[in-house]
């Protein structure tokens, strides 16, 4: 009610704009608003009801009236709302703008008769007009409110609010119109031309003909019109006048008068709780004093009551009886405190005891303040809106538990965890025993202590420990605890005030069969008697987690070379690391392990104990990091949060480290910045322009170290010694000589403002300075550099010399003499330690020498001056020197590099006589006989090369990984590939603008024109051009420097040197199924360098049988097809970013790119090891083969001809594609042979043509195997797969019709690399002077030859390309780019290819199943602006953040090393005082009997009452996830189920921090160091490698065969088990639906062809050819006796076993009568050896049992009786002639044609040397050792091996087979003592 506003004012309207030239038209006034009326009323009330007895006055549109309105009294919701406020004025209308003024008339055009007419004027423009004025606002009217003193609490319906009595708002004047503008004036008349022609006398009676031109002008434009005027602005109207609200009181005195309402707010609170902690707990008792303040403009009400509590919320309870009563009549302006406090009580909450809270229990409650008006009951709004935060906690609050996560065996881990007071009382059993002196209330006596909980159930590695034997819990001073699992615990008799006592002791690890990565969980909780019952309710209040680790220890390269580093963390898992060490040994591969959280910190630039860091012990070699989550203060962080910035790329940029990181994000954008803050210096370099620094890049070094620098004036520092001086120099012009200490620098400028100086002399090399001549006048002094034949005079200026001329001449002077000297006292020094193969003294010769790439050479006698460091050339006379002359050219060799070979390309001939002399300033190029001399005086003095078409460790990979000595010739010291130093190159932007000013937009169009040029000439690296704009002005007309321009080179893009793998799930991470994957091995194999592949390559091809290779190696997902990819990856990168940096050639010529395309030349000139090896065991046979008769030799080769021939129909499609030819070495057979039309598709791919020289000429046998040598296969399908790069890399017409593009010519360059290589590899070529060469006699010199085995290669390319494409059938058209149609009725297959995808499937491959981030694949910005770049600069860290910690904490009896260790935890990372670090601690006890049940401690207290509203953490015991799981069954030594209450073995620590921490305590680093070692570890794992050898054969013959995918989730379920006798206990391995979903392809599967581990591929007929052995067996008795001597063969070093086969039991079981019959066959056909081992038998039995067939399915070979033993035999177990396996071969064919074509090399083995083979496999493969026996003691052993393998099938009757280690020890002990 109340409500008598004015009513607002119309707004005026717009006026119209004016026609051409007219006025516009003036705005229209606002309406003035309305005033308000007035509102007088009277409040009383008859103690039921309010009344309102109210006059409102009139107003314009009304007239007045009366009323009563009632409210009900007591009612919170009764308002009464009053307003008089005045209308609001109208706002004044817009004026209109003034019309444009007409166009002028135009004029008349000129006639012949007539001039044109100017142009008539334009009109003028009309004015705008005016705006309108607003309208006043209508006047406030009054508000007047009465009540008598005694009814002033009903004032409270006006909600302490003032009324409103203002005026309205004026309105506001109306815009200006703006004046028209003048019209334009006519144009003028156009002009007007004629000719007139007239006869006329010639004066000699003729007559002739005369032209006059004549021309009319035209009128001049009409003036434009004048524009109009703008209007004016319209006034705003006036403001109204405000009414007067007032507040009548009628009193006895009188009536009193208030312009407002009484108005509380809380001014000041204070609380406690009632026992005096100053803690608010649960359940507690809390008393609360407050202070109001009348903010009001009248006294509170004086007769009633106004009453102060607490509002009641879920965690707070205010009983009514518990409000307090205000004071009365509180005046406006003051405070009034409560005469009692308030009280209120806290909810009671108790924690279960199995979830408890990690961090202290902590909530934030509310005090809702309420001040009631008891008769009216309202509330002041005021008050009410007053929420006081508090804390709800109980008084006592544990810290995290310090102490180690990771120890190494016998080490001890300290645990240390403090119990805090964080009340004003004492707490304890005897709290009140003492007063407080921080409290003057008494301490009640309180129940306090805390339990240690150690955990029996672990995870990680084994599944539970004995707590007696396998761990020793310690105290601080060393007592052990005899049975820690009982519980810890510890009596808080007492704990004062904001005190802290100390929990300790600590846990070690002393079993050595504990698997290593096995985590034990300690846990803390602390017990507090309940407030209400503080002595006999003690509740658990907070619990704290801490896991220990144990761990392996970092392996010193002195005791373990190593390839790989492995970094885990302290939640790595064994089975985890033992699957990358299967995968490492499977690779040949030695890993080395570096535990984070052992060491505390990942710094690879660390000198560790042993005096070297990671960077020295890995360099050029490759470091896996696992990037799951580790444990860190109880919360989960990402491992690579020990990561450094720019840790991984100072590795890989200064020493060639790649990296391979598999786990969660990681970003590599930042890590590829070129900013590196952990380099050891970074010099800026300054170039003239940017030519200079492209020419310098190509020829020069950079300057560094005894160079002259190139720095602007403007960075010398007179506080650091800089010098700077204003001379003339040699008397002839004026210098700014700058001399830089620092830099050791001497530069002469033409002035103060100069970008580049004249000339930098290196002050690093020998000076003389002649003395100071000084006169009154004048002072000079004379610099010389006598071996440089340089002497420079510094004098006065006149005209420019101040008065301070002569100090700063001796300051110059001083300092120069300072740097000669120490220059001196440096080369007494290193005369000292001068190294034995420097040679002092000059040494000079002739030489052809240039000093310019493109000059030419010139006959010069060289001297060198190995003292100065200088390197001059003079004319000669006869080849000696001149005496007294001067040399016509001066290399100063202060720092340089010394080159060989054609390094830049240049030379034409005898490459091996050139080498060259590279400074920053310039290079000279020499040429000589006697080149070896002058290196071995040059080369000690060199630096290394940095190289520009490859990174700068490239030259340390050659070192390390290639084994070089020497960088192109070049000896390397061991500080050379570590130097860590940079140059920045710089260039300050010059340029003049005579019209404009320079922008900042003309230095970036510079910058990216240079990066243009960077991209196109050096498309390796990846550079930034970072541009800097600061112009200034320089001398010259207009000329500016606009600033810096800074090239800053990063990882180069052709290299892959951070590879990231994104699993963000851990599971995935730790899964075995996935490390062992094909993508991991991919990624693995991707993050190796080129060499090491190529190293990898040939070490693979040592192990490999022929029938292994396919056509398409690539195609089937082994290691040898993933390690290809990667191979072919790198080459497609390095062609991709060759080809696609620029267009055109651009200074980058054909010899160039051939030069520096470095991973085709590194595979050129790789060396090999198996050039004519065609598998691992035909070198025996070969050798074998050299004694036998060659009558022999040729006889089987010719019926083995004919064999082929006539076994055309029966070739199984392996052979069409594998099958080696015989190396015939027939002299009647024919070059031409191979046009035979009967000859096979085997000999299609690999058929040779034997020479007609002599056959028994070894060399040449040689030459003819090496093309069919496995090397060779592949090296062809390498260059098949270039080839098919090249032809998808697009080219567009331009390419193929104009001349010096850049895609062509690397196609010219890499045509003519891969001829090279097929004729070094596969033909034996050499390369002299960059052209192929025979140095001996090859066949392939005969023409005819070479050309067959061209046409040949030919063909095997296409073969491969046919394999090739039928296996990208496989893929989605946007997987490898390939479409296939099918056209027509023939169905004709079409294929088309999609360029651009066939080009990023060869740089990325299509398979890979996880998401993957390889560094040249991404884009940096090439050019950035400076403050852009710095944003990306992070601080480098301090060095104690990531300190290596290598301290041994095995202290035994040496209990005050104990002692000290874990009082430095409590005071660094504890807070602890020094001074109370014995009294603080606590006296830590053993529990006689158990004190945990079920996860909890045994209490009496039953109550569990729990809040559903809090959030607790997740309760790991009892959680339920939905996963797919895979166990491992445990079928030996079951271990009896513990009672302990099962915790997730994947990770105890999961979820356990539901709150937020409250504090974070120090990090505790420690400075004494030892280093680690982990004895107990090398014996595990040595012992596991004869034990687990099955686990990694098998992985060897895991197959991933994209061709025949299958369903990986259904392998997992599927998966094998293979464990051994003394395994431990199993584990299950989980993975999530989606994680397992991410390890298949899309549109595919993925079969895991898993494999019985077998000696040789070759074996796969065995069982057919042990019946044809034994017909020989006689053979072997003749030679028994021969064996009698011999000494028993060993074994490998990994034993060898089959996994087990996932069939159910009822088909295992048919199958166990099959298999003893089979073995006990075996025996009999092989009673010469000790036994027969399971993998022997042919391949097609595991296949048949896989599949359930019966073994008796497969029938045994029919052997021919005319087979007859050799008569002549060179070894004593030669079995067979090669006609009876041709034979045999035939038989085989027929009864197994389902299975590989046993080819003749097969044979061979098991028949020529059947015994050595089963010993001499490669070291892969893992056999029993032959026992030579006699056949005597054979026999009388079969009965005991019959016994051993039935009591062995008996006691595993549910597994396929059990292995031969499993037979009883000591059987084979037996035999081992009867050898």
């Amino acid at each position: 009610m109340g409500n008598v506003d004015g009513k607002n004012g119309a707004n005026g309207s717009s006026g119209s704009t004016g026609s051409d030239g007219s006025r516009g038209k003036d705005g229209e006034c606002g309406i003035t608003g309305t005033p308000a009326g007035s509102i007088d009323l009277t409040i009383t009330t008859d103690n039921a009801d309010v009344f309102v007895n109210y006059t409102l006055g009139a107003k314009i549109e009304s007239c007045g009236s009366q009323g009563v309105q009632s409210l009900k009294l007591g009612d919170s919701s009764s308002l009464l709302y009053l307003s008089a406020r005045g209308g609001d004025g109208g706002n004044g209308g817009h004026a209109g703008h003034g019309g444009r003024g007409g166009f002028g008339r135009n004029g008349l055009n000129a006639t012949r008769y007539s001039s044109g007419t100017n142009g008539g004027p334009g009109g003028n423009g009309g004015n705008g007009g005016n705006g309108g004025h607003g309208g006043c606002s209508g006047n406030g009217n009054n508000i007047t409110i009465r009540c008598n003193q005694e009814d002033t609490d009903l004032l409270m319906v006006l909600k302490q609010k003032v009324s409103v009595t203002s005026s309205g708002i004026l309105g506001k004047g109306g815009k200006k119109g703006t004046g028209g503008s003048g019209g334009i004036g006519g144009f003028g008349g156009s002009s007007y031309s004629w000719s007139e022609t007239r006869s006329v006398s010639d004066g000699r009676g003729g007559t002739r003909t005369e032209t006059s031109f004549y021309t009319n002008p035209g009128g001049f434009p009409g003036s434009d019109g004048v524009a109009g005027v703008d209007g004016i602005k319209g006034t705003d109207g006036k403001k109204g006048v405000d009414g007067k609200y007032q507040i009548q009181v009628l009193d006895y005195d009188g009536i009193k008068y208030y312009e407002s309402p009484y108005d509380l707010m809380v001014e000041e609170i204070g609380y406690i709780d009632r026992i005096g902690y100053n803690v608010i707990e649960p359940d507690s008792n809390v008393t609360l004093m407050v202070k109001h303040k009348n903010v009001g403009g009248m006294p509170t009400p004086s007769h009633h009551n106004i009453m102060a509590y607490i509002g009641d919320n879920k965690w707070v309870f205010c009983d009514p009886k518990n409000r307090v009563e205000m004071d009365r009549s509180i005046l406006h302006g003051t405070s009034s405190s409560l005469y009692k406090r308030i009280e209120f009580k806290i909810t009671d909450f108790r924690q279960k005891p199995k979830s408890l809270p990690r961090d202290a229990f902590i909530i934030n409650a509310t005090m809702d303040h309420q001040c009631l008006v008891d008769r009216i009951n309202q509330n002041f709004k005021r008050v009410s809106d007053k929420k006081s935060d508090f804390i709800i906690e109980y008084p006592i609050q544990t810290s995290l538990i310090k102490g180690l996560h990771s120890v190494i065996l016998g080490d001890e881990s300290p645990f240390v965890f403090s119990i805090w007071n964080k009340s004003l009382l004492n707490i304890g059993e005897n709290a009140n025993s003492t007063q407080s002196s921080m409290s003057p209330m008494s301490s009640p006596n309180r129940i306090l202590f805390t339990t240690l909980r150690v955990h029996t159930r672990t995870s990680g590695g084994n599944g539970s420990i004995n707590p007696t034997t396998d761990i020793v819990v310690r105290d601080k001073h060393g007592k052990v605890f005899s049975n820690p699992e009982n519980g810890l615990y510890s009596n808080i008799e007492m704990i004062g005030p904001s005190d802290l006592k100390f929990f300790s002791g600590t846990i070690s690890f002393i079993n050595p069969d504990i698997k290593p990565y096995t985590r034990i969980l300690l846990e803390s909780t602390v017990y507090l008697g309940h407030v209400s019952n503080m002595m006999s309710s003690p509740l658990p209040i907070q619990s704290r987690p801490f896991e220990v680790q144990l761990s392996e220890g970092y392996q010193s390269p002195s005791m373990f070379q190593c390839d790989l580093l492995l970094v885990v963390n302290n939640q790595s898992d064994y089975r985890e690391i033992k699957s990358w060490r299967k995968l490492a040994r499977s690779l040949n591969f030695k890993l080395n392990i570096w535990n984070t959280s052992l060491y505390r910190a990942f710094n690879l630039s660390h000198v560790k104990m042993d005096g070297k860091s990671l960077l020295e012990d890995f360099r050029g070699k490759t470091i896996i990091y696992l990037n799951n989550n580790y444990v860190k203060d109880e919360k989960l962080s990402p491992h690579s949060d020990f990561l450094r910035p720019d840790e991984l790329f100072n590795a890989a940029y200064h020493h060639g480290i790649n990296v391979l990181i598999v786990g969660k994000s990681f970003s590599m954008e930042k890590e590829l910045s070129p900013i590196n803050t952990l380099e050891k210096s970074t010099t800026p370099v300054y170039y003239l322009n940017d030519d200079q620094f492209l020419n310098s890049m190509k020829y020069q070094i950079p300057h560094g170290l005894g160079s002259g620098i190139s720095l602007p004036p403007t960075f010398s520092n007179i506080e650091n010694g800089d010098c700077v001086i204003n001379a003339v120099v040699d008397g002839r012009e004026n210098n700014w000589i700058v001399l830089f200490k620092q830099y050791l620098l001497l530069s002469f400028y033409s002035e103060s403002t100069s970008v580049y100086p004249r000339k930098s002399i290196n002050l690093n090399s020998n000076f003389e300075l002649h003395p100071i001549q000084e006169t009154n006048d004048d002072i000079s002094f004379t610099f010389s550099m006598p071996q440089y034949y340089y002497s420079v005079i510094f004098s006065k200026d006149y005209r420019k010399g101040g008065p301070t001329f002569k100090i700063d001449v001796h300051n110059l002077y001083e300092t120069l003499k300072q740097i000669q000297q120490q220059n001196q006292l440096q080369q007494q020094q290193q005369q000292q330690q001068q190294q034995p193969n420097i040679i002092n003294g000059n040494f000079g010769g002739i030489l052809n020498v240039k000093f310019g790439i493109s000059d030419s050479y010139q006959v010069l006698f060289l001297e060198l001056d190995q003292k100065h460091k200088a390197l001059y050339a003079f004319k000669h006379y006869k080849g000696n020197k001149i005496m007294g002359q001067k040399p016509i050219n001066i290399l100063n060799i202060n720092r340089f590099s010394l080159t060989r070979g054609n390094q830049f390309g240049n030379e034409k001939y005898t490459h091996e006589h050139c080498f060259q002399v590279v400074t920053p300033k310039g290079t000279w190029f020499l040429k000589s006989p006697d080149y070896h001399e002058w290196i071995s005086r040059l080369s000690p003095l060199s630096v290394e090369y940095p190289t520009i078409y490859s990174q700068p460790s490239s030259i340390i990979k050659d070192q390390v990984l290639l084994g070089k000595t020497d960088s192109r010739g070049v000896p390397l010291t061991n500080e050379s590939p570590i130097i860590e130093t940079r140059t920045i190159p710089t260039i300050q932007v010059v340029g003049r603008y005579v019209f404009t000013k320079p922008y900042i937009f003309d230095l970036r169009k510079y910058a990216e024109e240079l990066s243009r040029k960077l991209v196109s000439r050096f498309p390796n690296q990846r550079n930034v051009v970072v541009y800097d704009f600061d112009p200034k002005p320089k001398s010259g007309w207009r000329m500016y420097t606009l600033g810096t321009v800074e090239i800053h080179r990063s990882l180069d893009k052709i290299d892959s040197h951070i590879i990231k793998m994104d699993m963000e799930q851990d599971l995935t991470i730790k899964n075995p199924i996935t490390i062992q994957s094909p993508t991991v091995l991919y990624h693995l194999f991707k993050s190796l360098d080129f060499r090491t592949k190529l190293k990898k390559l040939d070490e693979i091809i040592e192990t490999l049988s022929f029938e292994s290779i396919r056509a398409s190696n690539i195609s089937i997902s082994t290691k040898l097809g993933l390690l290809l990819l990667s191979i072919c990856s790198d080459l497609a990168e390095e062609q991709y970013h060759f080809r696609f940096s620029s267009n055109w050639r651009d200074q980058l010529p054909v010899e160039t790119i051939k030069l520096n395309l470095l991973k085709l030349n590194i595979l050129k000139n790789f060396k090999f090891k198996n050039y004519n090896n065609n598998n691992n065991n035909n070198n025996n046979n070969n050798n074998n083969n050299n004694n036998n008769n060659n009558n022999n030799n040729n006889n089987n080769n010719n019926n083995n001809n004919n064999n082929n021939n006539s076994s055309n129909d029966n070739i199984t499609p392996i052979e069409e594609q594998y099958s080696l030819l015989n190396s015939n070495s027939d002299d009647n057979n024919d070059y031409n042979s191979y046009q035979n039309n009967n000859i096979t598709p085997i000999e299609e791919q690999y058929s040779l043509l034997n020479n007609n020289g002599d056959t028994n000429n070894i060399s040449i046998e040689e030459q003819y195997s090496r093309p069919k040598s496995i090397l060779s296969n592949l090296i062809i399908e390498i260059g098949f797969h270039i080839k098919n790069m090249m032809k998808n890399f697009s080219k567009g017409t331009f390419d193929r019709i104009l001349f010096r593009r850049r895609t062509v010519d690397v196609d010219k360059a890499t045509l003519s690399l891969l001829n090279e290589i097929i004729h070094i590899h596969l033909m034996g070529y050499e390369i002299i002077d960059d052209k192929l060469a025979l140095n001996k006699p090859n066949v392939y010199n005969n023409k005819l030859v070479k050309d067959q085995l061209l046409l040949q290669i030919k063909e095997i390319e296409q073969i491969k390309l046919n394999s090739f494409l039928s296996y990208t059938k496989g893929f989605p058209e946007d997987a490898w780019g390939y479409s296939f149609i099918y056209e027509g009725v023939s169905r004709r297959e079409r294929i088309f290819s999609k360029k651009e995808t066939v080009i990023a499937a060869y740089r990325k491959p299509p398979f890979i199943n996880f998401k993957s981030t390889i560094d040249s694949e991404l884009t940096l910005p090439t050019v950035m602006k400076k403050d852009e770049f710095m944003r990306m600069f992070v601080l480098p860290p301090s060095d104690k953040t990531y300190e290596v910690i290598e301290e041994k904490t095995y202290f035994d009896t040496k209990n005050h090393l104990r002692e000290e260790y874990i009082d430095r935890i409590k005071v660094v990372q504890l807070g602890c005082l020094p001074n109370r670090i014995e009294i603080s601690k606590l006296n830590v006890q053993q529990h006689d009997t158990p004190m945990f049940s079920n996860n909890e401690v045994i209490s009496t207290d039953d109550n569990e009452q729990l809040d559903n509203f809090i959030e607790q953490p997740i309760e790991l015991e009892e959680e339920t996830k939905t996963t797919t799981t895979t166990t491992t069954t445990k079928t030996f030594d079951e271990t009896p189920q513990s009672s302990e209450p099962i915790v997730d073995p994947e990770n105890p620590l999961a979820d356990l921090n539901p709150l937020p921490i409250v504090s974070q305590q120090p990090q505790y680093v420690q400075s004494k160091t030892r280093f680690k070692q982990s004895t107990n570890f090398e014996n595990m794992l040595q012992s596991e490698q004869g034990q687990q050898q099955g686990d990694d054969s098998s992985l060897n013959q895991i197959e991933f065969q994209l061709e025949s995918p299958a369903n990986l989730q259904q392998l997992l379920q599927e998966e094998p088990v293979r464990q051994k006798k003394d395994d431990y206990l199993s584990e299950e391995v989980t993975q999530s639906n989606d994680e397992l979903n991410q390890l298949s392809p899309p549109n595919q599967e993925i079969q895991l062809d898993i494999q019985p581990p077998i000696q040789n591929e070759k074996e796969e007929n065995i069982q057919d050819i042990n019946q044809v052995v034994n017909q020989s067996e006689e053979l072997l008795k003749q030679d028994v006796s021969t064996q009698d001597n011999q000494p028993t063969t060993n074994s490998n070093e990994q034993s060898n076993q089959p996994p087990e086969f996932n069939q159910t039991e009822e088909i295992l079981k048919q199958e166990e009568t099959t298999i003893e019959k089979s073995i006990e066959q075996n025996d009999q056909k092989h009673s010469d050896q000790s036994y027969q081992s399971l993998e022997e038998i042919d391949e097609s039995f595991f296949g048949q049992v896989q599949s359930g067939e019966s073994f008796q399915s497969l029938k045994e070979p029919q052997i021919d009786e005319n087979i007859q033993p050799k008569e002549e035999l060179n070894q004593p177990k030669e079995l067979l002639k090669k006609e009876e396996i041709i034979q045999f071969e035939k038989q085989n064919d027929q009864k197994h044609p389902d299975q590989s074509y046993q080819s003749l090399e097969e044979f061979q083995i098991y028949g020529n040397t059947h015994d050595n083979q089963l010993i001499n496999s490669n070291e892969h493969s893992n056999q029993l050792p032959e026992f030579n026996q006699i056949e005597e003691s054979l026999k009388q052993e079969e009965t005991t091996i019959e016994k051993s393998i039935e009591q062995n099938n008996q006691k595993y009757p549910d597994e396929s087979y059990q292995p031969l280690e499993e037979i009883d020890e000591s059987f084979i002990n037996q035999i081992q003592s009867d050898d």
